[in-house]
């Protein structure tokens, strides 16, 4: 797929010849289990907060607005004064936040088959083990929505400067697709997953 193509092309060069980052201590992964049904109870606030359109959390305070997204008739509640739009156009939009290291890319293509998310991890994987790019697959599902069925990935894959996330989410309209990849520093993942699954859960088709 061109649009993931292009993505990973830009990974690349930062990703070639570095060592992968130790797997995490067992500490470390009791220290997840330990603190799993406190991270369930965030999330859900979170996502409740992102859904009414104002987060205050200790991590970072926002305000979201609805961006009607490209020309692909749907609206959803994004933050308003954090990010920075760096390109628009009919089929992309790309908003990045230097300070916090955030990226959000929007992507409307057509397509002519229905979403396959074994298709799409083998693809991904396959193309990323070509150019020596190891990633670690964390998950995949979908998003709780009464209008659509978004489906959604997360990995991590390492660069020049640490781990970088990546969260990727499919949502299908017509035949068409709209794609949300938000990507950033891997110490923000659960934080930004909560976000971009509240926003995703706003989603609705724009009233005009």
């Amino acid at each position: 797929m061109k649009y993931l193509d292009e993505e990973i092309a830009k990974l690349e060069k930062e990703q070639r010849n570095l060592q992968i980052l130790n797997e995490p201590s067992i500490d470390s992964a009791m220290n997840d289990i330990e603190h799993k049904e406190e991270e369930k109870w965030k999330a859900e606030d979170i996502i409740k907060e992102v859904k009414r359109g104002s987060l205050d959390n200790a991590a970072l305070q926002l305000e979201f607005a609805r961006l009607k997204v490209m020309q692909t008739g749907l609206s959803i509640n994004f933050p308003t004064d954090f990010f920075v739009c760096t390109l628009e156009t009919d089929e992309h939009m790309v908003f990045s936040n230097e300070e916090h290291e955030i990226n959000v890319i929007f992507n409307w293509i057509e397509v002519k088959e229905k979403f396959s998310m074994k298709h799409m991890k083998d693809s991904m994987l396959q193309q990323f083990h070509a150019m020596e790019m190891p990633i670690s697959w964390i998950e995949d599902d979908t998003v709780n929505h009464g209008l659509f069925e978004p489906h959604y990935c997360l990995f991590t894959n390492n660069v020049a400067n640490g781990v970088v996330f990546n969260y990727l989410c499919f949502v299908e309209k017509g035949n068409h697709q709209l794609i949300i990849n938000v990507n950033g520093s891997d110490r923000q993942r659960n934080l930004w997953k909560w976000i971009t699954e509240g926003m995703i859960s706003s989603l609705e088709v724009d009233s005009k």
